[in-house]
């Protein structure tokens, strides 16, 4: 008589949140949101007077897409990566698509910042703040990797999210 196989007991990968990207997107959302706020309002934000560069960046047409002011938009993506961040980045597959996203906000970001520099010749405090944000989650996303995608080449990571954000940076 034939013994049965027991199946192996595999442990069930359990899906933690991200608790570093988690705050960084909170943080971030924090700030787009006031950024936000102080759109509609059309006040001036703290640390930032009138005719300041910060000024000059929210007065200018690369502020407004779509007829909502880009921090909105910053805002919305923020809240994105925090609810994917609280899904947590175990599985590989959330893993990918919150890196391959914050890679592409990064692109946009590093973008709109030459953009201030370049065609208006301005910084705005904040928004290097945001910028800093999204790139501090970027590099925690990048040094997080799970432990299944060591095989996989960066090659292959990076090429799709890298066209997604060379269309959408000349969007």
């Amino acid at each position: 008589m034939a013994k049965a196989r027991t199946p192996k007991r595999t442990t069930p990968v359990t899906n933690t949140p991200h608790w570093s990207v988690l705050a960084l997107a909170v943080a971030g959302m924090l700030l787009t949101g006031y950024l936000s706020i102080i759109a509609w309002s059309d006040s001036g934000a703290i640390l930032c007077g009138p005719e300041s560069s910060c000024d000059v960046i929210q007065q200018s047409r690369w502020s407004v897409v779509l007829g909502l002011p880009l921090a909105f938009w910053g805002f919305l993506l923020y809240g994105l990566i925090a609810g994917l961040a609280w899904r947590g980045t175990q599985r590989m597959k959330n893993w990918r698509g919150l890196w391959s996203l914050t890679l592409v906000a990064l692109a946009i970001s590093v973008y709109l910042t030459l953009v201030g520099l370049w065609q208006l010749g301005a910084v705005c405090l904040w928004c290097l703040g945001s910028l800093a944000l999204m790139a501090a989650i970027f590099v925690a996303l990048t040094f997080q990797r799970p432990a299944q995608a060591p095989g996989i080449p960066w090659s292959n990571w990076c090429l799709n999210p890298g066209f997604v954000a060379i269309i959408a940076v000349g969007a």
